[in-house]
């Protein structure tokens, strides 16, 4: 059971009501860069924590969280890897990031129709950034995919 969670990109906050619902005695923070979706989350989450920040620039002390997961908003983020850095440093040893995201093809970003990284390109943000990815798999679609990372655990 993890202790604490943090959703960069919550939204509403669905995805952490469903983990408080599943964990009720886990810390559950949420990040979004739009003031609505955070008041609509704290309305709807009185016992979870949210901030209006970037991925790029979290609000959270280093190694204060167990998981950190981002759905379907990475490819917004204004600097990814950047963001990745940031998720890294507030993830404890051993820690997991789950990422789910369009993983576009490179030619769609090479004409711009899309900013999201492929997912290659996503498992070498992470590799750079200082996790392991431990599984990246299609979910849905061949284009939304979910790739985990781990942070090393310390010997």
């Amino acid at each position: 059971m993890p202790h604490t969670i943090l959703d960069v990109g919550c939204g509403t906050g669905r995805l952490l009501r469903e983990a408080h619902r599943r964990w009720p005695e886990t810390t559950v923070i949420g990040v979004d860069l739009s003031a609505g979706m955070i008041e609509q989350a704290r309305q709807l989450a009185a016992y979870a924590t949210f901030f209006l920040a970037p991925a790029e620039g979290l609000p959270l002390p280093a190694e204060s969280v167990d998981l950190a997961v981002s759905t379907m908003s990475f490819h917004h983020w204004t600097d990814k890897e950047q963001g990745i850095r940031e998720i890294v440093r507030v993830l404890r040893p051993g820690g997991r990031f789950l990422l789910a995201d369009h993983a576009a093809p490179r030619w769609l970003r090479l004409i711009g129709v899309t900013s999201a990284l492929s997912a290659a390109e996503r498992c070498s943000a992470l590799a750079s950034s200082g996790l392991t990815v431990i599984e990246q798999k299609p979910i849905l679609s061949p284009y939304l995919v979910l790739t985990i990372g781990q942070k090393e655990s310390r010997s």
